[in-house]
């Protein structure tokens, strides 16, 4: 299942994002059930920003291979090529 931090990031909830963020520096890597971080799922500039700034790890990969940045690039509607991993 999510962690708060994943449930918050899917639901865009800056502020409690924010909280997770300082409430626990290894939050911000934990996987949930698909191997996804919560910056897997971060579809809002401000919150991909606040886990970045967190050390967000976003080389690690979920269950289909996927890093962040592929779902970044998805959302996007970008091409998932060498100059979007």
């Amino acid at each position: 299942g999510d962690t708060l931090l994943h449930s918050a990031v899917r639901q865009k909830q800056v502020g409690l994002v924010s909280a997770c963020l300082k409430a626990s520096k290894t939050v911000v890597n934990m996987l949930n059930a698909q191997r996804e971080t919560a910056a897997h799922l971060a579809t809002d500039a401000e919150i991909a920003k606040a886990l970045v700034d967190a050390d967000a790890n976003l080389n690690l990969t979920d269950t289909e291979l996927a890093t962040p940045l592929k779902y970044a690039c998805w959302a996007l509607n970008l091409p998932v090529n060498e100059r979007c991993l």
